[in-house]
């Protein structure tokens, strides 16, 4: 009988288990990572809906958010989570600037607010969320 042919077709099985093996555990791992970007959209239309009923004036009179605006978006969006809202003309582009993260998914979404009974000047409100590191 051929004790090496035996042999052999063990370490395949072994080499196969393996690999296998490593597979399905970097397969787990991917599977763990969770898409945010549904749950995240809906919390920044929230947010901007809110903001842009209830602060419009503020908007279209200044270039900068409130603290109001800012404690409002502070309690509705999770701990784990870091933000900035920038409001800026329509045509201006506003980015985030230094203020970001330097690396990660950074979710954004943006409102005009168009005029009130008074006066037409356009602007638009943008929310940037992204995950603390």
């Amino acid at each position: 009988m051929n004790k090496r042919g035996w042999l052999r077709i063990v370490e395949a099985s072994v080499g196969i288990l393996i690999v296998v093996g490593v597979l399905l555990t970097l397969y787990a791992q991917q599977a763990d990572t969770k898409d945010l970007s549904a749950e995240i959209y809906e919390i920044q239309v929230y947010i901007l809906n809110e903001i842009a009923e209830n602060y419009r004036n503020d908007i279209l009179n200044s270039n900068e958010p409130t603290s109001d605006m800012i404690s409002f978006a502070t309690g509705k969006i999770p701990a784990n989570f870091n933000f900035v809202i920038r409001i800026c003309t329509i045509k201006e582009v506003c980015g985030l600037g230094e203020d970001g993260p330097e690396h990660g998914n950074v979710y954004v979404e943006e409102r005009v607010v168009s005029a009130n009974l008074i006066k037409y000047s356009p602007k638009k409100i943008k929310l940037y969320i992204w995950e603390r590191q």
